[in-house]
């Protein structure tokens, strides 16, 4: 399992592919996957071949604007304004979170919530959100 996680995570990095591309793409197959003890007990596929990425290309994710990135509060604040504000930022995230899209909505409210600690609402629909 750890050897298959492994060289396909190589595999896909020589392709060109960051860690979160790689998490979305790797799959075990057959074989391993339904095997009992390579079941995610100590972490999943997803997060374990980031790792193998972390460990060979480091942080960066060759992507420039990484390179000197703000501050999670600062970007926040500049995220929530350019979505047009926290009630349009609610509004939207509250539809996506009722079709299902909480990975997005995971991503979005957490730019409210660093830019507004003290949003309730925000808060709240982002518990709701993690919890799913």
């Amino acid at each position: 399992m750890y050897k298959y996680m492994h060289d396909q995570s190589v595999r896909m990095m020589n392709q060109g592919l960051v860690g979160s591309e790689i998490a979305e793409e790797i799959q075990f197959p057959p074989e391993l996957g339904h095997f009992w003890p390579d079941r995610g007990y100590y972490g999943t596929l997803k997060h374990n071949s980031r790792a193998v990425y972390q460990r060979y290309m480091g942080w960066y994710d060759g992507n420039p604007s990484d390179l000197d990135d703000l501050p999670p509060a600062d970007a926040a604040k500049k995220y929530v304004e350019y979505m047009g504000g926290e009630a349009a930022i609610l509004d939207k995230a509250k539809k996506d979170f009722d079709n299902g899209n909480y990975r997005w909505t995971d991503m979005v409210l957490k730019q409210v919530v660093f830019a507004n600690p003290d949003s309730v609402d925000g808060k709240n629909l982002l518990a709701d959100s993690y919890e799913q």
